[in-house]
């Protein structure tokens, strides 16, 4: 599990079940490649893929490898979600969930190659 310090900073923490490891905070760009450093949000789905979120744009990575025709706006892969989110996780069954203010909107990507 990844912690950002989202909107405001450039770092994030990865953390185990027992807490932080060791050696955090880092840089998300020394990581995830092209990524802006002060993301909106991010989610990550189980099966490898990481998804960042800043003003209108998508980055999705497997890995610290930026997928083929990535960046997109947020409205070519996540319709119905708004831009400029505060927060996004997923949740189970290939359902994410995005925040943004007091709403929560939702997208199952199980239709999706993840």
């Amino acid at each position: 599990m990844y912690i950002f310090n989202v909107g405001i900073g450039e770092y994030y923490w990865e953390l185990a079940a027992d807490g932080p490891l060791s050696g955090y905070p880092k840089l998300i760009a020394n990581r995830w490649h092209g990524l802006p450093g002060n993301v909106d949000a991010a989610a990550a789905h189980p099966m490898g893929k990481i998804y960042f979120f800043k003003g209108d744009k998508t980055w999705a990575y497997r890995g610290s490898s930026l997928l083929p025709d990535y960046p997109k706006l947020i409205s070519d892969d996540w319709k119905g979600i708004p831009n400029n989110v505060d927060a996004a996780m997923y949740y189970k069954m290939s359902t994410f969930f995005f925040f943004k203010g007091k709403r929560v909107h939702h997208v199952c990507m199980s239709h999706f190659v993840i």
